[in-house]
């Protein structure tokens, strides 16, 4: 069940890592406010599967096939492998090469893998992107495709190129900020050279500053509702609360004057209604449940993968209830209902594993006597309510029935689990790593 509670909140907001802070005990802060930066200038390590690349199997890969030693300086394009297959004399060479400028870390031949840690200098390397592999097509066949042209400013998430033949579109974005340095038609890709970036950590919730966490940030003291979703994405917003009265949300439904807003579903949401409402500028979307085939769209990737943050996505989303067909918690649809045009804040941020992480909505409001703190730690036992959060079961509620020694649970895997009786009455056997209480 979706988590609801009104009171004081208490909002840890922390740098990566130590900054200048902005802020001063006892002053108040607004979402957009400020509390500290830091420069970021650390070196991006890029790993190179050159298995992958070169469609072998890892344990095909020797040593031979490297072109590099550990310590090698190499350039964005310089080749780095070279697996020959084939006849002796002619035989079929696969080129690999350096997706940033920088040293040879390390090299994993029996993985099939080597990293580079690019250089660090004024601008923080180059990044190249995908683009023939995102969109599905040759690689010649990019630049029917591309949405910017060499010398373009870019920001995280961007649209570098976009394929909209198909019932859905398939989307290459900017995985940072940078400049577009070149276009390669031989291998399908766009290198993008990233700048150094200064991270700013914002209040995120209006509120007063209780306290200063020495060079790392400061606690926020806040008041209101806070609704814990299940699965989210795209960062943290603020804006105005719009209704969207309709199951499911689709593309028709979002209104062309919603810049700003943060759009509430009672429903489903439709993949349609996402695309669109970055079209027309809405900064978060909230929806009792999506369809998990939608989401992974969405965000490009395989769903139960962890970690979920500052994804492409240009708006937030966060979903109450979860995957599927599910109508929003009748108590959260009620409090968003009762805040139509109020403001609220929403982070999308979700983590599955250690360290559960949940999406929220919060709508700040008068001070009440309890106080809402971050989610304390629950129990695994029989009887606990638990949600699976890798496949096959993913996003499947259930009670346990059972805490089980170490089991066999297929693929040669041998590990604690637990035994879960289903919603629908089925009885699974999972590891205890792949769930969550609650």
């Amino acid at each position: 069940m979706t988590a609801i509670r009104s009171g004081l909140i208490h909002k840890r907001r922390l740098l990566p890592a130590t900054g200048d802070i902005g802020v001063q005990v006892g002053e108040r802060v607004e979402p957009e406010t400020v509390i500290g930066e830091v420069t970021l200038s650390f070196p991006m390590a890029h790993f190179v599967s050159v298995a992958q690349l070169a469609r072998e199997r890892p344990e095909d890969i020797t040593r031979e096939d490297f072109a590099v030693a550990v310590g090698d300086e190499v350039r964005a394009g310089d080749v780095v492998a070279e697996v020959r297959r084939g006849w002796k004399f002619m035989p079929q060479i696969k080129e690999i090469r350096a997706p940033a400028t920088g040293t040879v870390e390390s090299i994993f031949p029996e993985l099939g893998l080597l990293s580079i840690r690019e250089r660090d200098s004024g601008e923080m390397g180059t990044v190249s992107i995908p683009v023939a592999s995102l969109l599905q097509c040759r690689p010649g066949d990019i630049l029917g495709y591309l949405r910017v042209e060499l010398g373009d400013e870019l920001h995280r998430g961007d649209i570098v190129a976009l394929r909209e033949e198909g019932d859905l579109p398939l989307v290459a974005r900017s995985p940072h900020d940078g400049v577009v340095d070149m276009v390669n038609r031989v291998e399908g890709k766009v290198i993008l050279r990233r700048h150094r970036r200064v991270h700013r950590v914002r209040a995120y919730v209006p509120g007063v500053v209780e306290e200063i966490l020495a060079g790392r940030g400061a606690v926020i003291r806040a008041s209101g509702t806070q609704v814990r979703g299940m699965f989210g994405a795209g960062g943290e917003a603020a804006g105005r609360i719009m209704l969207l009265d309709s199951d499911p949300v689709t593309e028709t439904d979002v209104p062309e004057s919603c810049e700003g807003a943060i759009l509430v579903g009672p429903g489903r949401l439709d993949v349609g209604a996402v695309l669109r409402a970055q079209e027309v500028g809405a900064v978060a979307l909230i929806a009792g449940s999506a369809l998990a085939t939608d989401v992974a769209h969405l965000l490009g990737d395989e769903l139960g993968m962890g970690v979920t943050g500052e994804e492409s996505l240009r708006v937030v989303l966060v979903l109450t209830e979860g995957f599927g067909s599910i109508p929003m918690d009748e108590r959260v649809w009620s409090a968003v209902t009762d805040a139509e045009g109020r403001l609220a804040c929403v982070s999308g941020g979700t983590q599955m594993r250690a360290g559960v992480v949940r999406p929220e909505v919060i709508i700040p409001g008068a001070e009440g006597e309890d106080e809402v703190e971050e989610p304390e730690e629950r129990v695994l036992r029989p009887g606990a309510r638990v949600r699976i959060v890798r496949q096959p079961h993913f996003m499947m509620r259930g009670t346990v029935k059972e805490l089980l020694p170490i089991t066999h649970v297929g693929a040669g895997i041998r590990a604690p689990a637990l035994s879960v009786i289903l919603e629908d009455g089925t009885e699974v056997t999972v590891l205890r790593a792949n769930v969550e209480v609650g």
